[in-house]
């Protein structure tokens, strides 16, 4: 989900995208829906959306980076956290912060 000016911005984007890419462009352009809060301030997912991203169980997972979020079935974000092959940390995230590259030099001696 993405506030309107950046979805803006990321539409914006999606219209660079050529031949095959343009499969994405139709993925997200078809799917996008505005929705609104309710009076108590909560977003409110229309059941379309709910439906089609497997939203349909009691436990959500929540994930958020800036200027947008996703929002999970539980058991599907554990199932595909457990299935993930991250291979090797990058060397951007390591680029900031004494604590972590110091924890990679660790990570590769050990």
């Amino acid at each position: 989900m993405f506030p309107r000016p950046v979805w803006l911005q990321f539409r914006q984007s999606l219209r660079k995208l050529r031949g095959k890419e343009m499969r994405w462009r139709s993925h997200f352009v078809q799917n996008a829906r505005d929705v609104d809060l309710d009076q108590a301030g909560r977003i409110v997912i229309p059941s379309s959306l709910r439906e089609l991203a497997g939203l349909n169980g009691a436990a959500l997972y929540f994930a958020g980076d800036g200027d947008y979020f996703e929002l999970w079935d539980w058991d599907a974000r554990t199932a595909a956290d457990s299935g993930m092959d991250y291979g090797e940390m990058p060397d951007a995230l390591f680029d900031y912060d004494g604590e972590l590259r110091r924890g990679r030099s660790m990570m590769r001696a050990g």
